[in-house]
């Protein structure tokens, strides 16, 4: 008997050490819980992962205070719910390390009662460290969010693709990029793929399949429904193999881009060919031209700076262009020239005239400089360009020296002028006064001749004494005329606001129209700036002759005014018999009379008066015929000096 107990023994420790040694390579530890005792028993695993001594009954309150306290509840009541019904449960908790550390723990506990089920005598408890795998899932959950962040933030879906299946499965932002509608087979999807992108889709489709170490890229345009087409992006990688192969990848919207990058290449094609039309143009200039960086190097001189300076692009490629051979050795200029490089530079235009020499000939160049912007608005490059010009500089010259002799020849003729003015205004005056004496002294015989003889004259010779002292008068308003001719435009008084239909109203008054004839100012008359008395001739002596010139006894005549630009223009229009075409130049000249000085008394001066007048002032002066019949005259009149 006592061979077989201690044989059982053995048996029984050699079955205790090998499941110890199980749970030591399964990474478990075992608590032991007497509740008659309320103690715990941990062996080495479970002692070190709740910071209790190894094989050492501990009171079960210590095991309870590693439980974290934001778990304790939780852990109470499953233990409470266990001892309840049949003592087993399972549980992840957190622990409270002796170090200050955290650990998530897996327990499983099964209690054993003592014949009555509301009496637990002990309990087994198997707990397994599951801080590392906790860890571990909490980093896949991380980078799990930190993929679809990015891929949110890259705008692109996600596609996983199982040829057995021939459905994709798509991400919602897949299904929005590609317009993909549910359950829609691979083949119908790829019909939608642009005709001359097939291929390339095609074997996008079966590269992913075959490659397995690396993604595999394609760009393509898709038919969408509606009825637009869009550029995707997609990148495809092949999981498994055989039967498990599943293709998975990301699809993007790149029109955009796609668009972005044709309008880019579009844009640098058309500055290639700009960038050779611009030398072309400049190689084709007949005059010096080049291009600078800001700081004033020469990038390019064009083919007539060899022409005109003897010097190619090799000569002064590199050089600051005020330091090249065109100006060497003259300090002043190349100062300039450096200035003006500067200041296009600075974003301003600059412009000067400059010697140069080639050979031993003195020449005059007219250099400008101005910048060339890039698109963000700073300056890229300075356009320089030169153009001979000692011929004209020497023609200016020249000129300078004709300008010089003509502005003394001006000079003389002008005091001339004057001179001569002076000497007609005397004329006019002396003329005026010295022939009206004898002409009142014939006016005054006459009128006594009259009046001594009155009664003893013969009708005829009273008919003759009576024309005598008509013509006198008739010359003394003619030397009156000529005067007024003489002074008309020269002699100006002060300018001053003028009311032209108060001044229009004021003439008729002087004029004081006969019975039967009308004169009306018609619309509104503007205020002009003008000495008064010029202006106010030109209204008498048009309105005076519109009376006196008209066939009937009775007549109307309008005077009306309009604005045009600077200037105003004033109508006087009567309905008397008018003036044919072949007469209205010459009713414009001096002592001109349309009808018979004996029927209509006049100097035939006062048109002539009225145009002097005008043109005086810069206007001008017409006569036409008035819708209806009748003369119109027209005349212009500044607004203002």
């Amino acid at each position: 008997m006592a061979d077989q107990s201690d044989s059982h023994d053995d048996s029984h420790g050699e079955t205790e050490a090998r499941l110890e040694q199980a749970m030591d390579l399964a990474g478990l530890g075992l608590i032991t819980v007497d509740y008659a005792a309320d103690t715990v028993l941990a062996d080495a695993q479970a002692a070190d992962l709740f910071g209790l001594p190894a094989d050492v009954p501990v009171a079960r309150e210590r095991l309870h205070a590693r439980i974290h306290p934001d778990d304790r509840a939780d852990v109470e009541a499953r233990i409470a719910a266990a001892l309840a019904g049949d003592g087993a449960f399972t549980i992840e908790h957190r622990l409270l390390r002796p170090d200050g550390s955290v650990a998530v723990v897996q327990v499983r506990k099964r209690v054993v009662f003592a014949g009555d089920p509301r009496r637990p005598a002990r309990a087994v408890v198997i707990v397994a460290d599951r801080t590392q795998v906790h860890a571990a899932a909490a980093r896949t959950r991380t980078a799990t969010d930190t993929l679809k962040t990015a891929l949110i933030a890259a705008h692109l879906g996600t596609f996983e693709f199982d040829p057995d299946v021939d459905v994709p499965t798509v991400d919602d932002r897949a299904r929005s990029i590609l317009a993909l509608p549910a359950g829609m087979p691979m083949d119908a999807f790829a019909a939608r793929v642009h005709a001359e992108d097939r291929a390339a889709f095609d074997r996008f489709c079966v590269a992913a399949a075959e490659r397995k170490a690396e993604p595999t890229h394609v760009e393509y345009r898709l038919h969408m429904p509606d009825g637009g087409v869009r550029w995707i992006e997609a990148s495809a990688w092949a999981r498994g193999a055989g039967s498990s192969l599943c293709v998975v990848g990301t699809v993007g919207d790149v029109t955009e881009r796609r668009t972005a990058s044709d309008a880019l290449a579009a844009t640098r094609a058309a500055l290639a060919e700009s960038e050779a039309r611009a030398q072309r143009t400049l190689d084709g200039l007949p005059i010096f031209a080049g291009i600078c960086s800001p700081s004033g190097t020469v990038e390019y001189i064009n083919r007539a700076a060899l022409d005109i300076y003897g010097v190619a692009l090799g000569d002064v490629a590199g050089q600051p262009v005020h330091e090249t051979v065109w100006w060497a050795g003259d300090a002043p200029t190349q100062a300039r020239i450096a200035d003006a490089v500067a200041q296009a530079a600075a974003g301003e235009t600059a412009g000067l005239e400059a010697p140069y020499r080639v050979g031993s000939d003195a020449r005059t160049v007219e250099f400008a400089a101005f910048p060339l912007f890039g698109a963000d608005g700073a300056v890229t490059h300075v356009v320089v360009s030169g153009y001979d010009v000692t011929d004209r500089a020497r023609a200016q010259a020249a000129l300078h020296l004709l300008n010089d002799a003509l502005e003394d020849r001006v000079a003389a003729r002008t005091a001339e002028l004057e001179r001569s003015n002076a000497e007609l205004d005397q004329f006019a005056y002396v003329a005026s006064h010295d022939l009206k004496a004898p002409l009142r002294a014939i006016d005054s015989l006459a009128s006594w001749i009259a009046e001594d003889a009155a009664g003893a004259l013969p009708p005829e010779s009273a008919r003759h004494l009576a024309l005598l002292r008509s013509r006198a008068e008739r010359m003394e308003r003619l030397l009156d005329s000529l005067l007024t001719y003489a002074r008309a435009g020269r002699q100006e008084a002060a300018a001053e606001a003028v009311d032209t239909a108060a001044l229009v109203h004021e003439t008729v008054a002087l004029v004081a129209p006969p019975e039967g004839f009308d004169v009306r100012v018609e619309g509104d008359l503007p205020t002009v700036v003008t000495a008064r008395a010029p202006l106010e001739l030109v209204v008498r002596n048009l309105v005076a002759n519109a009376i006196k010139h008209h066939d009937r006894a009775d007549g109307c005549v309008s005077v009306s005014a309009r604005v045009l630009g600077a200037w105003a223009e004033f109508t006087v229009a009567d309905d008397g018999p008018g003036i044919a075409d072949i007469y209205r130049e010459r009713a414009f000249g001096m002592f001109q009379t349309l009808r018979p000085r004996d029927e209509v008394e006049g100097s035939g001066m006062g048109l002539a008066i009225v145009r002097k007048t005008v043109e005086a002032r810069g206007g001008h002066v017409t006569v036409d015929e008035r819708p209806g019949g009748g003369a119109r005259f027209r005349f212009t009149w500044p607004l203002h000096p």
